[in-house]
C-alpha cells in the first residue's frame, strides 16, 4: 500500500533549508519549489536524502574575476531561450563594507514569491548572460514584473515603467 499522506510542515521546512544550503541549478530549485505543495511523506524523505547528497553552497570568492553586473533585478530567457514563454527572474546582491560579505556576489532566482540562491556554476552562467546586455535584462524585468529593476518596488506611473525605475532610484 502506497503512503499518500502529505509531507509534514517540518519536512517541508527542512527541505527548504537544505535547498538553500546546496549547490542546485535554478531548474532544480524551481521544480523542487513547485513540488512541495503536493509532496507525500515518502517523497519528502527521498528528497531529503537526495538533497543531503548534493554539495554544499559556496559563496563566490572575492579573488575570482569580478563581474560587471551591478546589484539589482534582472530577467533572462530560460533554458529554451524564448523570452516570450520562459523567463527567469534573478536578483544580484553585492554587499558593501563593513559587511563580512563585502566583495562577494550572490545570485538568487525567483520561484513564486520566494528568492533562492543558485550555485556557483549557475550564478556564473546567469551573470555571463546578463553581462551581454545588462540594461536589456533590467528592462525585461521591469516590463514583465512592472517593478523597479533596482529596488523591486511597484512602478506606478507611465514614466517610471518606461524607464524601468521609480523616481527615487532614477535620481541616484
Amino acid at each position: 500500500m502506497v503512503d499518500t499522506r502529505p509531507a509534514s510542515p517540518k519536512q517541508v521546512k527542512f527541505i527548504e533549508t537544505l535547498a538553500e544550503e546546496r549547490e542546485l541549478s535554478s531548474e532544480h530549485m524551481v521544480r523542487l519549489r513547485n513540488s512541495l505543495a503536493t509532496m507525500t511523506i515518502p517523497l519528502a524523505s527521498e528528497t531529503i536524502k537526495w538533497l543531503m547528497a548534493q554539495p554544499k553552497m559556496q559563496a563566490a570568492k572575492p579573488e575570482q574575476p569580478a563581474t560587471t553586473v551591478q546589484a539589482g533585478h534582472y530577467a533572462i530567457p530560460g533554458n529554451d531561450g524564448n523570452a516570450e514563454h520562459d523567463i527567469r527572474f534573478y536578483r544580484v546582491d553585492k554587499p558593501k563594507a563593513p559587511s563580512k560579505w563585502a566583495g562577494y556576489t550572490f545570485v538568487k532566482v525567483q520561484s513564486s514569491d520566494m528568492w533562492y540562491r543558485v550555485g556557483k556554476a549557475e550564478a556564473a552562467r546567469v551573470l555571463s548572460v546578463i553581462e551581454q546586455d545588462p540594461h536589456a535584462a533590467q528592462m525585461l524585468f521591469a516590463e514583465k514584473k512592472t517593478r523597479c529593476y533596482t529596488c523591486n518596488r511597484a512602478l506606478t506611473d507611465a514614466t517610471s515603467r518606461e524607464r524601468g525605475q521609480g523616481p527615487e532610484c532614477a535620481s541616484k
